[in-house]
């Protein structure tokens, strides 16, 4: 019967100690660093990846923290937490956290928890603009591939807010429709304006896709200013119901109201919500 060699898959003679193929022991839990086809398997099973030394730091702690240890006194503990618990032996209070990356848990001190809650900000940060993003047919393969591009260009990993921002102007490149165009400027806006970042030209140019739908519409040849109503802010309000026609509010561009001081996300800048309507009579 032959004994095939876990490491190289090389069939032996029955009793053999030794690979014939790749000279090491045929009984072995661990193997030689140097041996050829270490290396070539683990180079096989490794794709490419971009780690940050954040992401770096905390793959290291999974090994630390995923075991039945006290992440203060690091007394092996009788079994894992899985939820908030006392240390039977240093007596604080031992917390439990799913790390984003792994979906592994882990043991934490009170201090850990705030550490591992700003991971969970990225990760849910980039799974809100995927699903924005899903709508323009943008897949998460996508932006794997994208962010992939992307840091080859830096020379370093890309963040997900510069491969989010590429993938929109990108975007921009590639659609014609201005119901889209309008759409995806309006995102932009929303983006910049949770980023802190004046959005202002960029919700501007979503008002101007409106305004030029409205005119290869051909019928159209009038729009009115709609508001928030009573959530707008008094500099809007003045707006209300405003009308022009569609090359008056082309050359004039009344909304976004550079004047509205209605807060979303960035509390130094105002993001107006008006919107164009096409007036009928």
């Amino acid at each position: 019967m032959k004994t095939k060699c876990p490491l190289c898959d090389f069939e032996n003679e029955e009793g053999s100690k030794f690979c014939k193929n790749c000279n090491e022991p045929l009984f072995k839990q661990g193997y030689s660093e140097d041996n050829p086809y270490i290396k070539k398997r683990r180079n096989e099973s490794q794709s490419f990846k971009h780690t940050s030394d954040e992401e770096g730091k905390m793959e290291n702690r999974i090994e630390k923290e995923s075991e039945a240890v006290c992440p203060y006194c690091k007394k092996v503990l009788e079994q894992k937490p899985q939820r908030k618990k006392r240390c039977p032996f240093c007596k604080n209070f031992i917390y439990v956290r799913t790390l984003p990356s792994t979906r592994s848990k882990i043991l934490v001190t009170k201090n850990g928890v705030k550490k591992n809650d700003p991971e969970w900000e990225k990760v849910n940060f980039r799974n809100n603009w995927l699903r924005n993003l899903e709508q323009y047919g943008i897949t998460e393969k996508d932006f794997v591939i994208h962010k992939d591009k992307l840091s080859k260009k830096f020379g370093q990993e890309a963040s997900d807010r510069d491969v989010i921002w590429s993938i929109f102007n990108e975007l921009l490149t590639k659609i014609k429709d201005l119901h889209s165009l309008k759409m995806i400027y309006y995102e932009m806006a929303l983006f910049l304006n949770e980023e802190g970042k004046d959005c202002f030209a960029i919700l501007q140019q979503s008002a101007k896709m409106e305004l030029m739908k409205f005119k290869q519409e051909g019928f159209i040849k009038k729009v009115r200013i709609l508001t928030a109503g009573e959530g707008s802010c008094e500099a809007c309000r003045r707006l209300e119901n405003k009308v022009f026609t569609i090359e008056e509010a082309l050359e004039k561009m009344p909304i976004p109201c550079k004047e509205c001081t209605h807060k979303l996300y960035d509390e130094k800048r105002g993001f107006c919500r008006c919107c164009y309507a096409a007036e009928t009579k």
